[in-house]
């Protein structure tokens, strides 16, 4: 029965549909829902090789060797080099035309026909895939992988853009079926078609239905599952089969990040050893460990597991290259490890005089930095033995200071200068010796306005000149 609140919202969305056409569209589709399932699409395969085929033509006629100066506008003022005005020019060229293909997508949103709006998607990725561009010099450098890029785009606006539309899970059906079918026609063989269409197909398979369709096109297609792996075990999880799920994973983790993640994180809280192995395995295999090397640590038992913990933590160290991982690899390594460990890093000055820092070898970083003082990473290396050698820190900085003056001029050098005394008076019982060499620079022979400048800013001032 009606009450009085539910027939002012009928009245509401009856003036709200009647005012807004692509509503009305939207609710016309979504109100057909239970009508024979007889699917809105004729022809799917014909209708993809027909856009397909307008696209590719566009995109050929592209002259992009050639390109129409006079309707160069520039991105920014200053001077542009050739090459790079030609690349702005035949990127607005190509942009034209995946304009008019997305007002075409556009269009078919707002009359309600998703499904074909998702096609023609499928169809702008396939041009991208079939056509040669009139690019003799790489004006777009890889011009195949440019178009690949702007149809993602597309992509990742198309899924925003669904995300503010009712449509009848019939279209989602009806689209998924046309997609597996169209790549079982004529792109079986290639195992990264399906992948670029995971973002799209995971947001359609939000919905339990949605889901279980798809898991059933996916069988009854034969598609591959480790052509999409995300897909293949997030469908179980919409559906809420935690075993079919995890018995997915087992088989794709190597094949993508995000599931190897999930396989993780789900062993990390229920099964130990099948996350020691499945951690071993991603390692041995070298997959995601930039991605991954942080998690795996964080749960790896040190008592239970301690070679493994070791080799992920001397990576992470080497490659991260932070003294916070440094004092945690040190406690485990011999002296001769650590040794090897320090050594196989000298080419980074700031890590390595940092580790020697820890290893208290004050010695060892003065002499380094003596034979590396013309290093831009003078300030951070010196900043380690400033308290245990404080006279010879400022005497290489002072050094460092008077011979740049003799060979150097420019802002950007006496900014530079300006970083080595702020250093030099950050040095305990030097404080006399800074003052008299700021002294020296504020008189300068030949003056040096420019330096008395960019000190007083930095608020370095000669003592005694109230300058």
């Amino acid at each position: 029965m009606n009450t009085p609140e539910t027939e002012k919202k009928l009245e509401f969305l009856g003036q709200l549909l009647e005012k807004n056409p692509e509503l009305q569209n939207q609710y016309d589709a979504f109100v057909r829902e239970n009508t024979p399932a007889q699917s809105d699409l004729t022809d799917a395969e014909s209708y993809i090789m027909e856009q397909t085929g307008k696209l590719v033509k566009e995109l050929e006629a592209l002259d992009l060797d050639d390109p129409d100066w006079e309707n160069y506008t520039p991105r920014y003022s200053g001077y542009i080099e050739e090459w790079e005005a030609r690349r702005h020019l035949a990127e607005d060229m190509v942009t034209k035309v995946f304009d008019d293909y997305k007002t075409d997508l556009e269009t078919c949103f707002s009359e309600g026909e998703t499904d074909l709006a998702l096609l023609r998607l499928v169809s702008g990725y396939d041009a991208c895939l079939r056509a040669n561009l009139q690019d003799a010099y790489d004006t777009l450098g890889d011009a195949k992988s440019f178009l690949i890029e702007t149809m993602r785009e597309h992509q990742s606006a198309v899924v925003r853009k669904m995300d503010t539309l009712v449509y009848p899970n019939r279209q989602i059906f009806s689209f998924t079926e046309a997609l597996f079918g169209h790549f079982n026609k004529h792109h079986h063989a290639n195992e990264d078609y399906l992948r670029f269409f995971e973002p799209l197909l995971l947001f359609l398979s939000r919905d339990r239905e949605c889901a279980e369709q798809m898991e059933r096109g996916i069988e009854e297609n034969e598609i591959p599952r480790h052509h999409i792996p995300r897909l293949a075990t997030e469908l179980y999880k919409v559906t809420g089969n935690k075993d079919k799920w995890r018995e997915e994973a087992e088989n794709l983790f190597e094949a993508d990040v995000e599931v190897a993640r999930d396989l993780l994180a789900d062993y990390s809280q229920s099964n130990y050893n099948d996350f020691i192995r499945v951690a071993r395995q991603l390692w041995q295999a070298g997959r995601f460990k930039k991605e991954l090397a942080s998690f795996m640590f964080e749960h790896i038992d040190r008592e239970q597991t301690p070679d493994f913990y070791k080799e992920v933590l001397i990576w992470l160290t080497s490659s991260g290259r932070t003294i916070s991982r440094y004092k945690q690899l040190r406690d485990i390594l011999t002296d001769k490890e650590k040794e090897i460990f320090i050594n196989d890093h000298k080419m980074d000055f700031v890590f390595y005089t940092r580790m020697l820092q820890q290893e208290q070898r004050y010695d060892d970083i003065l002499q380094f930095i003596q034979r590396h003082r013309d290093s831009w990473h003078l300030n951070k290396m010196l900043s380690t033995i400033l308290e245990p050698y404080p006279k010879e820190s400022f005497e290489i900085l002072e050094h460092k200071i008077l011979t740049t003056l003799e060979t150097e001029r420019g802002r950007s050098v006496y900014r530079q200068i300006v970083e080595w005394l702020r250093l030099a008076k950050c040095i305990n019982h030097m404080e006399e010796r800074t003052n008299r060499l700021i002294h020296r620079l504020y008189h300068w022979k030949p003056a040096l306005p420019a330096l008395k400048d960019e000190m007083r800013q930095a608020g370095i001032r000669s003592a005694g000149t109230g300058s």
